[in-house]
């Protein structure tokens, strides 16, 4: 059985690039100290395409334990809303130590139409 460990030093980003169909799409990203990424401490560019479903995944490394850090996601001419994620304080902690909470997103337009 593997075991997961939580590093404090990191953080994975996920995103999704929408309204795409064909080609390939490169995605920059941004970690800063601030909510208005004025101060950027890491940052780089990735390809994502159709075989990946568009999607994105980032393994921000480098930076300080119980520390509080803002990204964002630029494609196509776009710009994410800015996020907002803490790196562990705990390096080492096997996961089922750890619980997590996941917001759940819902379309507002989904439930209008439920609605209707």
């Amino acid at each position: 059985m593997t075991k997961l460990s939580v590093l404090a030093d990191r953080v994975i980003l996920w995103t999704r690039v929408s309204g795409v169909s064909a080609g390939s799409v490169q995605v920059r990203w941004l970690v800063g100290m601030d909510p208005d990424l004025n101060q950027v401490l890491r940052s780089g560019t990735v390809t994502t395409h159709a075989e990946r479903d568009y999607t994105v995944k980032i393994d921000a490394e480098g930076l300080a334990p119980a520390t509080t850090y803002y990204y964002r996601f630029e494609a196509l001419g776009q710009s994410s809303t800015i996020g907002r994620t803490q790196v562990s304080i705990c390096s080492g902690v096997p996961y089922s130590a750890i619980r997590f909470a996941l917001p759940i997103v819902r379309n507002e337009y989904e439930d209008i139409a439920a609605l209707a």
